[in-house]
């Protein structure tokens, strides 16, 4: 697990200096309008799914603004806390990691992991940081959903490859492993992100690439390894690759003998492409 997780945090920090769309909702009116030199943390509407027994973590895009000053390095803090509808939360570890950046900013990945949290829903909001002096700041982060439930990952499927990072909203893909001598019917991709409502179709291929043998047949014999997407559309109708951050790490249905099962799957990003103008978007405007 914990590898996979540094292979997702090293490919967030590629999707924020290297993405492919650059959406249409950036602003004319404010490009070349670089904010006050400081820290800045862009905003993400997210959806985490984990069970009680996994180890809950996320990472934060930070950009730190230096065009009137010379670059430096984060301060330490001596606590990270997640404050939510629910109360804060305090993380365990806080890790700042660098990644690219130009004249006037530098990029970074703020890596936090939890602790065990009890069953039930986490609206959270802010970020809290103390530093060795004792002094507070707190930073908008938008709004991040954990959803944490009893009972434990499967036993009955894995994970192939996944999705780990794209930089449009519209589609979430993996492999899934059948471990079983039954057949198992793959059923609904749950998520739930703040004010938004999804239509969404699934599909089986031949394997995650999904070039050959598309069906809508859901079914996974025993022992077999197939790719499943999961295609998102607007109940609305209205564009949803919008210029925003987005994480989701949704939980699977999934029925042997008629009978119903949960299990998590990986989280995946989807980041637009951060160029100076899109930089200057999500600061001033998110």
């Amino acid at each position: 697990m914990e590898r996979s997780i540094r292979i997702l945090l090293v490919f967030f920090i590629i999707a924020l200096v290297f993405g492919t769309i650059v959406s249409n909702n950036t602003r004319k009116d404010i490009v070349g309008q670089w904010p006050d030199d400081g820290n800045y943390y862009m905003k993400s509407n997210s959806y985490h799914g984990y069970f009680v027994n996994e180890q809950a973590h996320i990472q934060l895009a930070l950009v730190q603004i230096h065009k009137n000053s010379k670059k430096s390095k984060p301060l330490e803090y001596r606590s990270f806390y997640l404050i939510s509808e629910q109360g804060e939360i305090e993380a365990r570890t806080g890790n700042f990691i660098l990644g690219e950046g130009q004249k006037e900013y530098s990029l970074y990945t703020l890596e936090l992991f939890l602790p065990n949290l009890s069953q039930g829903y986490y609206e959270i909001n802010k970020l809290k940081l103390v530093d060795n002096k004792n002094n507070e700041t707190v930073y908008d982060i938008g709004d991040w959903t954990l959803e944490i439930k009893k009972g434990e990952e499967s036993k009955d499927i894995r994970t192939g490859k996944t999705l780990l990072m794209t930089s449009g909203f519209d589609s979430y893909s993996t492999e899934l492993i059948n471990l079983t001598n039954k057949q198992i019917m793959i059923g609904d991709l749950f998520f739930k992100l703040k004010d938004k409502e999804y239509l969404i179709k699934a599909e089986k291929g031949k394997d995650f690439d999904m070039q050959e043998e598309r069906s809508v047949d859901m079914n996974l014999e025993p022992g077999d390894k197939r790719g499943f997407r999961y295609s998102f559309s607007a109940k609305d109708n209205s564009d949803i690759n919008v210029c925003e951050f987005i994480s989701i790490k949704p939980f699977i249905k999934y029925y042997i003998d008629n009978k119903e099962y949960e299990t998590s799957l990986p989280a995946a990003i989807y980041s637009p492409c951060v160029t100076e103008e899109t930089i200057q978007y999500l600061i001033n405007e998110l």
